[in-house]
């Protein structure tokens, strides 16, 4: 069995991040298009790749907006992104429900995303160089609650992910 080293692991983890709203491409996209920039974005954070289907499915489900004559924004890119992260700690509904109450108090889909991407790469880089803690004190206001949700969704992602990793090195 190949020796695991975690911290080079999490090293290469660190020199990626999910990407700004910013760097999203500003014209549309097809379902194609989509598919393949999703799947880029996420190549280092997520071990099933995105398909069509899985668009459609959370398009069905409430999950993302629909696309406007076959064509995708970067909200929905911002959408997929979540997610695509969410979905392997959370249940869906809990995902749609979590979105829609970001978004409304946030009042911005590219707010609200920026916001999500700062956290998760500020954490991810946070435990690659040690510096992981977390206090958590009663929320005193609804924004308070949502921005302490977010931070402890984005944590169990990152260390369902790192667990996934050690747990596979050791069955190898």
């Amino acid at each position: 069995m190949e020796n695991f080293d975690i911290k080079l692991w999490l090293s290469d983890l660190d020199d990626h991040h999910l990407p700004k709203w910013e760097e999203f491409p500003d014209f549309e996209l097809y379902m194609e298009q989509l598919v393949s920039l999703g799947n880029s974005y996420l190549a280092c954070f997520s071990e099933t790749p995105l398909t069509s289907s899985m668009i459609n499915s959370y398009v069905k489900k409430g999950l993302m907006s629909r696309p406007e004559k076959k064509r995708y924004r970067a909200e929905h890119i911002a959408e997929l992104i979540v997610i695509s992260l969410l979905k392997t700690t959370y249940p869906l509904e809990t995902i749609r429900n979590c979105i829609e109450r970001v978004i409304r108090d946030e009042e911005s889909v590219q707010i609200a995303y920026d916001n999500f991407s700062d956290r998760f790469n500020q954490t991810l880089h946070a435990l690659y160089s040690g510096n992981d803690s977390i206090s958590i004190k009663m929320p005193a206001t609804k924004l308070e609650c949502v921005s302490i949700s977010e931070e402890l969704a984005v944590r169990a992602v990152i260390y369902r992910l790192v667990s996934q990793k050690i747990m596979s090195s050791k069955n190898e």
